[in-house]
């Protein structure tokens, strides 16, 4: 018994010094959790309330967090997304020819020249270029003229192809694709890209109008009596059907005593002999009603 006493004693004795020495229990994860949670939260209203949080606050709440947390400064957070942004840069827009030339991928460019009338209009089929009066500012070299130029960037597949195109414009691409050919590569050259041309003001103005009516072959043409002639005009110089057949319809078919001035005055000086004929006609039956353009 008294070896069974003793035996006890230092059992005792072992498990009061193992006590002694242990080291004192952790904070459990959750309990260092719900302090940094409503540390947090703390923080938060005096934000909430106008009031930025105090040192000891924010030293509490970053001594809280995990120390991975600490370590991985390599995240970054992703940029807002901007919207309509697409990754070629480009908005979702429909081909046409207003579009800058890098954003429609043109591959043909028209040069008009604005001119005054003179000895070689409508056509300006000339080459002695100082016997035509351009519409544009002084040169500021000190001589002549620099004519006002319209740049339009359009597409061959557009204006070369189907039922309201240029035959004019098609024929000369493709006969210059051919030409060039033998020695550019790919058939690339100006002559190939680009069309330079001269025209009357109104038949400038017009031209955008045709562009149009190329592009978009279920679109009614924008046609009005101020620019009916021009639109004839056009349709017969750049050999385009349709064109030619509206606008000619569009003129006899208002060809009246109130319009036949207008029509006289445009037709003749556009050459167009037809039209200027059946002015005459309806001008002189109506002579009395006749409106004075002077």
């Amino acid at each position: 018994q008294q070896q069974q006493q003793q035996q006890q004693q230092q059992q005792q004795q072992q498990v009061q010094t193992a006590r002694a020495v242990a080291p004192a229990p952790r904070a459990s994860l959750s309990g260092g959790s719900r302090r940094a949670s409503a540390t947090l939260a703390s923080r938060q209203e005096h934000l909430n309330a106008g009031n930025p949080p105090s040192a000891s606050q924010s030293s509490r709440l970053d001594d809280s967090r995990y120390t991975s947390s600490r370590s991985s400064n390599s995240y970054q957070p992703a940029p807002p997304i901007r919207p309509n942004s697409r990754y070629d840069g480009l908005e979702d827009d429909e081909l046409n020819w207003r579009l800058d030339s890098y954003a429609s991928l043109s591959d043909y460019t028209i040069v008009v020249n604005r001119a005054r009338p003179g000895p070689y209009a409508p056509d300006f089929d000339t080459s002695d270029i100082s016997a035509i009066e351009f519409i544009g500012a002084n040169s500021s070299s000190g001589g002549g003229v620099m004519p006002k130029s319209d740049v339009y960037y359009v597409h061959k597949a557009m204006i070369a192809v189907g039922s309201r195109r240029s035959e004019l414009l098609g024929r000369r691409i493709r006969e210059a694709e051919n030409t060039s050919r033998g020695g550019v590569p790919d058939g690339h050259s100006s002559e190939v890209n680009v069309h330079e041309t001269v025209m009357l003001e109104s038949a400038a103005d017009a031209m955008g109008i045709v562009l149009d009516f190329c592009y978009y072959p279920d679109r009614a043409l924008d046609i009005n009596v101020e620019n009916a002639v021009a639109l004839v005009y056009l349709g017969q110089r750049y050999k385009i059907r349709a064109l030619l057949e509206q606008a000619e319809a569009f003129v006899m078919e208002n060809l009246e005593s109130a319009t036949a001035m207008h029509f006289l005055l445009d037709s003749y000086l556009y050459k167009l002999d037809d039209v200027c004929a059946r002015a005459i006609d309806v001008t002189a039956a109506n002579l009395a009603e006749t409106v004075d353009f002077v």
